[in-house]
């Protein structure tokens, strides 16, 4: 059930996963695992046959957290403060700065690409970098975040959400896009994380309502939305434009689908 998920978060996040034939494991009996191909094929089968909404496809993000230094250990507060924006489904991107192996990354209009840096401390950079990020702050489009604060009430006060839920799901949210592509739809793939470990399966969400702010197709007007999930017929969803978000309510969300916005 794990496995299953850990595949699908992946190729909604661009990644490219084998397929599962063998792997070892930590099993009472056995140190080697054969995933059952009526588990996994059914997954494999949606991606090859939605090709459409993975090709050429990037992240939408929002946004930003600086990776500061690659060879000292910034893995914990990085881990902590992405954890948080993944929970909160706030799409995110990272900046990666140089260090003494790595020649310099950061520049200043890599704050440009989102609405808000998040800068795990501690940082650490070179001089030329740290004055990159200082001018950041100076234009307040860049905060210093450590692990232990409330990551959601810093971004309430700077940030309107892209995507939503507007009910109680345990569901992840990631929004992607084909850059420069007029016309390309807008896909939203849904992750239910609400993993049962006893039932070894995601326990199935009923009735997910998103918000969509309507930014999120770049102006382009939402002509229909078209849900996609694994072993199912595509389900054309009704939904509302109120204000500067649209709405709409997913009937189900078992493991992973994939909300498709047609445009005009």
């Amino acid at each position: 059930g794990l496995l299953r998920l850990w595949v699908a978060v992946s190729y909604a996040n661009g990644g490219l996963p084998r397929y599962p034939r063998k792997g070892w494991c930590f099993g009472e009996t056995s140190r080697w695992y054969y995933p059952p191909k009526e588990e996994f094929e059914p997954i494999y089968d949606f991606v090859r046959t939605h090709r459409g909404l993975f090709d050429d496809y990037e992240a939408v993000t929002q946004v930003g957290v600086l990776f500061a230094d690659p060879a000292g250990n910034p893995y914990s507060p990085l881990k902590s403060v992405c954890e948080s924006l993944v929970k909160l489904n706030m799409p995110l991107g990272i900046v990666v700065a140089g260090n003494a192996w790595v020649p310099n990354r950061v520049s200043p209009e890599d704050a440009k690409r989102f609405e808000l840096l998040l800068l795990p401390d501690p940082v650490r950079l070179d001089a030329a970098q740290q004055q990159v990020v200082e001018g950041w702050k100076s234009r307040n489009a860049a905060v210093p975040v450590s692990p232990q604060d409330d990551i959601g009430q810093i971004l309430t006060k700077r940030v309107d959400p892209l995507v939503a839920l507007e009910s109680e799901s345990s569901v992840w949210i990631f929004p992607r896009a084909v850059p420069d592509k007029k016309g390309a739809p807008v896909v939203c793939h849904l992750l239910n994380w609400n993993y049962d470990a006893g039932a070894n399966r995601a326990a199935p969400q009923k009735n997910v309502q998103l918000r969509l702010r309507r930014a999120i197709t770049g102006g382009a007007r939402v002509t229909k939305m078209t849900y996609h999930t694994i072993g199912q017929p595509p389900q054309q969803l009704e939904f509302a434009v109120r204000g500067n978000a649209l709405h709409v309510t997913v009937p189900e969300v078992a493991l992973w689908g994939v909300l498709e916005l047609q445009l005009e």
